[in-house]
């Protein structure tokens, strides 16, 4: 199988819910003839010397990006080791790997091919970026901040057409991509999430469900990319055809009848 995109997610068994972020991306690529893996857990998988071993045999000249997905980067080392990784100014204690792994790893996957881009994104993506002079060393090469459905496709085909990306700004060489962070080039009214064979979709699993997107409040401690959401914007509501699509579906393909609601602000109106 030939790889056009690898996505990277690491949260704890327990919580036994996938990340939507990352299988958000995935599906937006799949539908538009793009092939996508997600590996989970993958700082589990690097303790354990499975991940490179992944890696060498998946990457290719066909790879245009390996992502990261931090949204729920937990970090597993003690107080005392993640102090015994830090240095003087630098806070990385929220990886879930050392920093030097982190390192170790991105110049494993520009090992496999040199051309390929590691991204990184999700909650800590700004965090990453606005300290990128600190950063610069761990080998990322752009940061996608917010939603990002549409900045991604957008990225891939240029990548794969030789054309310039459309970077918001660079430090260190490091290049962030937030022209679309609210998503509002994105049309989340119809969209669902195909979810794929190579996901491994357990019968008795609960799956994220996105209805809703934004808030309507704009409190001044959170840095979620859509505040101020008008109550009577169905721009960010999925409608009910979508529902019941996405739902049906996952109950043929794989039996899945449970699932997590995700909406920001789940009572801001009668619609969501």
């Amino acid at each position: 199988m030939i790889y056009h995109g690898i996505l990277l997610t690491d949260y704890k068994k327990l919580h036994r819910i996938k990340p939507l972020g990352a299988y958000r991306l995935a599906s937006e690529l799949r539908k538009n003839g793009y092939n996508i893996l997600i590996i989970d857990h993958f700082s589990e998988l690097y303790r354990n010397q499975v991940l490179t071993k992944i890696l060498s045999t998946i990457i290719t000249k066909e790879t245009l990006f390996v992502g990261y997905s931090s949204t729920f980067f937990l970090n597993s080392l003690s107080f005392m080791e993640r102090m015994s990784t830090l240095e003087p100014g630098l806070d990385l204690s929220w990886l879930p790997l050392p920093s030097a792994d982190i390192e170790q790893l991105n110049s494993q996957i520009k090992s496999l091919n040199p051309a390929t881009d590691i991204l990184f994104g999700g909650a800590y993506a700004k965090s990453l970026f606005f300290h990128a002079e600190q950063h610069s060393r761990l080998g990322f090469d752009y940061v996608f901040s917010g939603f990002s459905e549409s900045m991604i496709l957008d990225f891939v085909k240029r990548k794969q057409n030789y054309v310039p990306q459309q970077a918001t700004q660079e430090v260190n060489g490091l290049k962030l991509i937030d022209y679309d962070s609210k998503g509002s080039c994105f049309d989340f009214n119809s969209c669902t999430t195909l979810w794929n064979e190579s996901d491994l979709i357990l019968p008795n699993e609960t799956l994220p469900l996105e209805v809703s997107r934004g808030c309507i409040f704009k409190c001044k401690f959170c840095a979620y990319p859509l505040l101020g959401k008008d109550p009577n914007d169905s721009s960010y509501i999925k409608d009910e055809s979508s529902l019941h699509r996405e739902i049906v579906e996952n109950y043929e393909k794989y039996g899945v009848n449970q699932y997590l609601i995700l909406d920001e602000t789940f009572d801001s109106s009668l619609d969501s």
